[in-house]
């Protein structure tokens, strides 16, 4: 969260974005840059940004782990792409014993055996999670069951954006 905009600053200083792509996490820089820049230099950040680009985050490879109980976490590779740190951080958001743990690639591929791979071509790294007593199955029919709204969700958005432009 940031402070309210105080009288005579840029009105940009305060701009955030929130990015999505799947395959992919959205982290902002921090601090924002166009708030240090303001604070730094004063005045306006529209001169600027129109003669000098300015990066406000990064999309970062993630790893998509879609649960049985229908929890999905999007964790990003540089952190958790080392299997088992992946599986730790699950037990920990799980309650779960991390050596017990079930964990699938929903491409039905095998899993690698130290790190996962960034998504390649527009692909994402989309793994199931089962506890113990939990089908990995009921984990793949979450997934499809969301990967099915997600598709239905944009093409609305699609649909509605059509109509707003007649």
């Amino acid at each position: 969260r940031r402070e309210p905009l105080r009288s005579g600053l840029c009105p940009l200083a305060s701009l955030s974005l929130r990015c999505g792509r799947q395959g992919f996490c959205w982290r902002p820089k921090d601090p924002p840059p166009l708030a240090a820049r303001t604070e730094d230099l004063g005045g306006c950040e529209l001169l600027r940004l129109l003669e000098c680009p300015a990066a406000l985050g990064f999309l970062k490879p993630a790893a998509t782990v879609q649960c049985v109980s229908g929890d999905r976490f999007v964790l990003p590779l540089d952190t958790f792409g080392e299997l088992a740190g992946l599986r730790e951080e699950l037990a920990q958001r799980l309650q779960g014993d991390a050596a017990k743990l079930q964990l699938a690639s929903a491409d039905e591929a095998p899993l690698p055996g130290t790190f996962l791979q960034p998504p390649v071509a527009g692909g994402a790294c989309v793994l199931l999670c089962a506890l113990p007593g939990q089908r990995l199955g009921d984990a793949r029919s979450e997934h499809e069951q969301r990967a099915r709204s997600e598709v239905g969700e944009v093409l609305w958005a699609a649909c509605s954006s059509d109509e707003g432009d007649a």
